[in-house]
This record gives structure tokens, sequence and C-alpha cells, in this order.
């Protein structure tokens, strides 16, 4: 059992890691709003909400995966200096 929630939990994280790479990597190579236009488009054909609200979800969407990839750095930096304390030999202090 916990092998098997693990196993998608790292799934998961996959497709999410996967999901911001995409998304920024095509922000930064097609603009940001060619990127929302053509979420809103996706997600309007899948949900056939109006336009004006397919932007807006897309809008909303797009902020969040830049905020977690702007966000991605901090927490890379905060996990190898988690990772440098841990590899620090422990050293004893007498009282």
């Amino acid at each position: 059992m916990s092998v098997l929630l693990s196993t998608k939990c790292a799934e998961k994280a996959l497709r999410s890691t996967s999901a911001v790479y995409h998304i920024v990597k095509a922000t930064s190579l097609h603009g940001e709003e060619k990127v929302i236009n053509e979420m809103a488009r996706r997600e309007r054909d899948s949900t056939g909400v109006s336009y004006g609200e397919a932007v807006t979800q897309a809008a909303a969407r797009h902020r969040e995966i830049m905020a977690l990839s702007e966000k991605g750095e901090e927490y890379k930096s905060l996990s190898e200096g988690l990772s440098r304390e841990s590899s620090l030999p422990l050293t004893c202090i007498s009282a």
C-alpha cells in the first residue's frame, strides 16, 4: 500500500513538474498572451464555457503556474541548503 501510494504521488509530481516546465517554456518562446489564449481555447473546447470565462480561467491558471516556477528556484536552494547541512559531519560539543 505504501509503495503504491508513493508511486502515485511520484507520478503526479512528475506530471505537475512537466506541466509547469512546458507552460514556462511556451511563455518564454511565444509570450504570455499567446499562451493564455491557447490555454483558453483548449478550455473552451473541452468545457464549452464562454470565451471570456475561458480567458479568465486560463489567465488565473497561468499566473499560478508562473508563480510555481518562480518558487521552484527558492525551493531548490532550500533543498540544497538542507542537503548540505545533513551532509556535514556531526560534532559533539562537550559542556
